[in-house]
């Protein structure tokens, strides 16, 4: 018989951070640890709501799948929990601190996957036939050698998104991702060509300089001169 799919309307709400699990407890749903893009069902505010542990989240963040009219009555009862409100520059700062780039600011149709450094959690070499499957055997087949590679950068002053990685005066790549770290100062995600893609290397950024880093950032640790100017 044929196998159809359905879309279930819910309202989604992400929980991040490592008292997340806590949190749901306190507001009445505790709930056993989830592994990597597992779920289960749970009720928070008088609401039936789906759990499901969020690769893409940083921060071993949860994704709450919530019943249309229902997200009131949850998030009041997450607040009355600990939990507290993030802006998007604060999950852009988590997520480059731990390597979660995000499809549409960091990944788009014009990369391959091989840039993108996640070959790993999202290619299986078991798998059957799936769109993409060629491009990606003949990168395996090829050593994985692509011209470009998604890297953190540890920067000597704030930049935006769009801003240009340069190093020996010649433009290298691009920043996709920046934020303000309180541990790490201003950070970035970004595309660096494979010739500064080595963690350590010196390049500069909006005429600040700056260090290129393997993602994730948390666990790194390298010095980046400062911006004299600053």
């Amino acid at each position: 018989a044929p196998v159809r799919f359905r879309r279930e309307a819910a309202e989604i709400v992400g929980l991040v951070g490592p008292h997340a699990t806590a949190v749901l407890a306190a507001a009445g749903a505790a709930l056993r640890e989830l592994g990597p893009e597992s779920h289960a069902m749970v009720s928070i505010g008088d609401a039936p709501v789906r759990v499901a542990r969020a690769g893409d989240l940083p921060a071993r963040g949860l994704v709450l799948h919530i019943p249309p009219g229902g997200r009131a009555s949850v998030l009041s009862a997450l607040t009355a929990a600990g939990a507290v409100a993030l802006g998007p520059a604060v999950v852009d700062t988590l997520r480059i601190e731990d390597g979660r780039p995000w499809y549409g600011p960091d990944v788009t149709e014009e990369n391959l996957l091989h840039e993108t450094s996640l070959v790993g959690e999202y290619h299986s070499p078991t798998k059957g036939c799936y769109v993409g499957q060629e491009v990606i055997a003949r990168l395996e087949a090829r050593g994985g050698h692509v011209s470009r590679l998604l890297r953190g950068l540890r920067l000597g002053a704030p930049a935006a998104a769009g801003d240009i990685i340069q190093a020996g005066g010649k433009e290298v790549g691009r920043l996709t991702t920046t934020g303000i770290s309180p541990d790490l100062g201003a950070i970035a995600m970004g595309y660096v060509h494979r010739s500064v893609a080595e963690p350590g290397t010196a390049v500069e950024v909006a005429s600040a300089p700056a260090v290129v880093a393997r993602l994730p950032l948390r666990t790194v640790a390298v010095a980046v001169p400062r911006d004299k100017s600053a």
